[in-house]
C-alpha cells in the first residue's frame, strides 16, 4: 500500500527572512514575500525514500550499506542524500503520485520554519524551549524518527523544520543582498 505525503498548505504572506543579530551569512535580515506553497508535514523518512531506491533503480545511501533501510532506521529521515537525489525523488514521487512535487525555495522553507508572518525565531514562538527539537545542544546526539517532536511543529503543523537532518532546498547556495 503507497501513501500519498500529508503535505500541508502554508499561505502567501511576507516576514522577513535572515537575521541582523546572528552570524554574517544570516544577514542582512530583508523583507521577502511569499505565494502560498505545500510542503509535507513531516521529513522524508527512510523507508519512503527505500521504495524510491528500488521502483527507481537508485543509489542508496552509502550509509545504509544496501538497497534498504538499515533495520531499526526505517521511521529516521533520509540523511546523506545529494541535492541530486533529492530531486531525482520528487521527481519519482511526483510520477508516482501524478502530482508535481519539488524541493521549497529558501524563502518558503524559512518562512515555514518562523511560523509564517508571525516572524518568530523558531517554528514554536520567539523563545527556545527545551523539548521541542533534536539538536545537539540539547543533547540529542542522533537523529530521531521523523515527528518525535510534535510539540517543536509551527502553527500549522509541520515538523523537524529545526534539528535532527540537514534539508534540502531549490535555492542555490548564496549571500543575501548588502
Amino acid at each position: 500500500v503507497v501513501s500519498k505525503p500529508d503535505l500541508v498548505e502554508i499561505p502567501a504572506g511576507a516576514f522577513q527572512m535572515g537575521r541582523n543579530d546572528s552570524l554574517p551569512t544570516e544577514g542582512p535580515a530583508h523583507q521577502v514575500t511569499i505565494n502560498g506553497f505545500s510542503i509535507d508535514k513531516d521529513e522524508v523518512t527512510n523507508a519512503e525514500y527505500a521504495r524510491f531506491v528500488t521502483e527507481a533503480n537508485h543509489t542508496p545511501p552509502e550509509q545504509w550499506g544496501s538497497v534498504k533501510a538499515p533495520v531499526g532506521q526505517e521511521l529516521l529521515p533520509v540523511s546523506n542524500i545529494s541535492y541530486d537525489d533529492a530531486v531525482a525523488f520528487a521527481e519519482w514521487r511526483s510520477k508516482r503520485d501524478g502530482v508535481t512535487y519539488r524541493l521549497p525555495t529558501e524563502e518558503e522553507w524559512e518562512y515555514a520554519a518562523r511560523n509564517g508572518d508571525k516572524d518568530n525565531l523558531y517554528p514554536w514562538g520567539n523563545t527556545w524551549a527545551p523539548g521541542r527539537a533534536a539538536t545537539q545542544e540539547t543533547g540529542v546526539g542522533k537523529e530521531q524518527p521523523v515527528g518525535t517532536y510534535p510539540q517543536g511543529g509551527n502553527r500549522w503543523g509541520v515538523q523537524d523544520l529545526i534539528g535532527n537532518v540537514w534539508e534540502w532546498t531549490s535555492s542555490k547556495a548564496s549571500l543575501y543582498p548588502g
